[in-house]
């Protein structure tokens, strides 16, 4: 027998937050999706997905596949093996870790299971870490957006074992970024610096956000 899949069903869906913008709304062979529901998925921009496997060697009728956050390109330099002895500035290793802990924080929000409207977010915060890097760490201006990045908006549950390794290697990520400015203002006076500042202030962003995940997942346990 056919499953009518209804527009009640999939606006509940949406209220759950097992559906949002852009994501994929997979649905088996052998179902049936309401006009009314196809509409209310188009017009809250839902991508609708026949799948080939019939119903009844589908787990579900409906299937739902969370869309690539990662769309854009993290700036990294090219490497010149002709010139290695330049891969030891100071300046560098701050970068490539301000670079990874962006991957980790990245990863962790496309894991997160009861996370929604992360998507602009996502956006914002790689052209802001991208200007970071590709800028000359002494000549870099302020970036406004910067203060408009609010990450205590994105909360959710720290719901396995993979995520909450990835939320540890934020925190190590954050000591590693601290150490680097620790180590450029020994030998420079960077506290100056807009780029100096505008790490510092992004930094104690990611600790505070941090605090606040542990926290949440403390008081629900």
């Amino acid at each position: 027998m056919n499953k009518l899949i209804t527009e009640d069903a999939v606006r509940q869906l949406v209220k759950t937050n097992s559906l949002s913008k852009n994501s994929e709304f997979l649905v088996a062979k052998g179902t049936i999706l309401t006009p009314s529901a196809r509409g209310f998925l188009i017009d809250h921009q839902i991508k609708i997905k026949n799948s080939k496997e019939p119903l009844e060697n589908s787990n579900s009728a409906v299937q739902v596949q969370k869309a690539p956050i990662f769309t854009q390109r993290l700036y990294s330099p090219k490497v010149d093996f002709q010139a290695l002895n330049q891969l030891s500035q100071p300046v560098l290793t701050l970068k490539i870790a301000l670079r990874k802990q962006t991957i980790v924080l990245i990863e962790a929000l496309s894991l997160a299971e009861d996370l929604n409207g992360h998507d602009q977010f996502t956006t914002s915060l790689i052209e802001m870490i991208n200007g970071l890097l590709q800028q000359d760490f002494y000549e870099y201006q302020s970036n406004p957006e910067l203060a408009k990045l609010d990450l205590t908006s994105l909360k959710f549950t720290i719901t396995n074992d993979e995520l909450a390794c990835l939320i540890s290697s934020l925190q190590t990520l954050v000591l590693e970024i601290a150490v680097a400015l620790n180590r450029l203002q020994l030998v420079y006076p960077v506290q100056q610096l807009a780029s100096f500042n505008d790490i510092s202030m992004w930094e104690e962003k990611v600790q505070e956000w941090i605090d606040l995940l542990w926290e949440e997942g403390e008081n629900n346990e």
